[in-house]
């Protein structure tokens, strides 16, 4: 990717061993790329050494409770669930947060997209 710098314009967007990367900067300090590259890259290779960051091991699947009432559709985890995540991040500051879709929204995307649930449980 080190090449890429030098060769290709703002951003560069990669995959590499399946994780994606995305770089850019401004064209102004273009002599500092280098060296913020590497800087950046350092810093990435030392979280991926780090046990912290380590895969949990497979489990159950994250359950996902869907209600319903006059203002749409809201998709929360279970309680069960989101201690898991918190746990899967070493009780890091992961705070649960509910999605909510309007009722036409929630329609209008099952219409042309198909299933909402896996894009929003991504």
């Amino acid at each position: 990717m080190v090449r890429q710098l030098e060769a290709e314009p703002s951003p560069i967007v990669a995959v590499f061993n399946g994780v994606g990367v995305g770089f850019g900067w401004d064209y102004g300090l273009t002599p500092a790329v280098r060296h913020e590259f590497e800087a950046l890259r350092s810093r990435v290779l030392d979280i991926f050494r780090s046990k912290r960051f380590e895969p949990a091991p497979v489990s159950r699947p994250l359950e996902v409770r869907e209600l319903f009432d006059e203002s749409g559709y809201s998709f929360e985890l279970t309680s069960d669930s989101v201690n898991r995540v918190v746990e899967a991040h070493c009780a890091g500051a992961w705070i649960p947060v509910p999605f909510h879709v309007r009722a036409e929204v929630m329609m209008d995307f099952q219409f042309y997209q198909g299933d909402i649930i896996p894009a929003i449980v991504v």
